[in-house]
């Protein structure tokens, strides 16, 4: 289970705290949502129960949203009109996820990046990066650096994809572009 603080605008005096859901064959996150006017508990179905997919929970946009990752399901919420609306984001299952200098969010599924702009609309999906599986994902100016699944080579290589474009260079993949 984990815990965190964050201020969401629009909410007076907000705040949320996160844990891990998983009983009676129910995969998911609580959410609770506090507001001075009270509280709202939400629960944010999973993806897959696995060591390899995302659970966690972080501030989007300068407090205005956060993105909330449950067993690999991503979704981005925030507060209008004082009531939290949810929008789930389509990556299945949410691997890795890194924040984009121009606000965006890259999220890691096992063989592609997707981005996400600052609305929560998809910008692109990434050239294949992967035969299956993505680690040390990390966003370094323009560019976003990671390791790929070289099946063949049973082995992690180096990729890079173009933050613009989503396309990817380095790619053990044969379908890469």
């Amino acid at each position: 289970m984990r815990d965190a603080e964050f201020v969401l605008e629009g909410s007076p005096e907000p705040g949320v705290s996160f844990s891990g859901l998983h009983a009676d064959e129910r995969l998911g996150s609580l959410v609770r949502f506090r507001t001075g006017g009270g509280q709202t508990i939400a629960r944010f179905a999973g993806y897959v129960d696995s060591p390899l997919v995302a659970h966690e929970i972080l501030e989007w946009r300068s407090r205005e949203a956060i993105l909330v990752v449950s067993y690999g399901q991503a979704y981005l919420c925030s507060v209008a009109g004082g009531a939290l609306v949810a929008k789930e984001l389509d990556v299945r299952p949410a691997t890795s996820l890194a924040l984009a200098p121009d606000g965006a969010v890259v999220i890691a599924d096992f063989t592609c990046l997707h981005k996400f702009a600052p609305d929560g609309s998809r910008e692109w999906i990434s050239d294949r990066v992967s035969y299956d599986g993505i680690q040390a994902l990390a966003i370094h100016g323009d560019r976003c650096a990671l390791e790929g699944w070289d099946a063949p080579g049973r082995r992690f290589v180096p990729v890079e994809v173009d933050l613009t474009t989503g396309r990817a260079t380095g790619s053990p993949h044969h379908s890469a572009r």
